[in-house]
């Protein structure tokens, strides 16, 4: 993970209380990655697994839901940076 990347993980509400030098410290306890995903691509869809934290670093993510009837409904948009699914 590169500098700015941290930067903006820092203003993240699961880090903004600690310092970007605790952030890379533990960081580099455990695998992460970042990706980069083009617009309109699907992240997850429900009922699959999720073993990882999704953190938007850049962009937005639109969450959407199917109802019963096919009609797809925006529940939330997610700016950077933001976790993803956190409940």
């Amino acid at each position: 993970m590169n500098d700015q990347e941290l930067l903006v993980l820092s203003k993240c509400s699961l880090f903004k209380s600690l310092k970007l030098g605790e952030i890379k410290k533990l960081l580099n306890t455990i695998s992460c990655s970042t990706m980069k995903y083009g617009k309109n691509k699907v992240l997850k869809i429900r009922g699959e697994s999720y073993e990882n934290l999704l953190i938007v670093l850049k962009g937005s993510l639109e969450a959407e839901i199917n109802d019963l009837s096919g009609k797809t409904v925006k529940i939330e948009t997610l700016k950077s940076p933001s976790i993803v699914a956190s409940g």
